[in-house]
């Protein structure tokens, strides 16, 4: 063989052992920090979760509202409507 034809990438063994560890650790690592996320974004317990998910529809509730009035009042002034 040449030594310009060498492969680029070089064989490696790895222990499937450590592979699972590892593919273990990220697993419950992406589990902790759904939690926390979902700790952070809705609360610590069930009714402060129910009162920011309650919050957060009334809010988008509103918005939706606000545009709906804001598109009713231009086709109200529209004479070629």
């Amino acid at each position: 063989m040449h030594p310009l034809d060498t492969p680029r990438i070089r064989d490696r063994h790895v222990s499937w052992h450590r592979l699972l560890g590892a593919g273990m650790l990220l697993a419950v690592l992406a589990a902790v920090a759904g939690f926390a996320l979902e700790w952070v974004r809705f609360g610590w317990s069930e009714s402060q979760a129910m009162a920011r998910v309650d919050a957060e529809v009334r809010r988008e509730f509103g918005v939706m509202t606000a545009l709906l009035g804001e598109r009713g009042d231009a086709i109200a002034g529209d004479p070629g409507t």
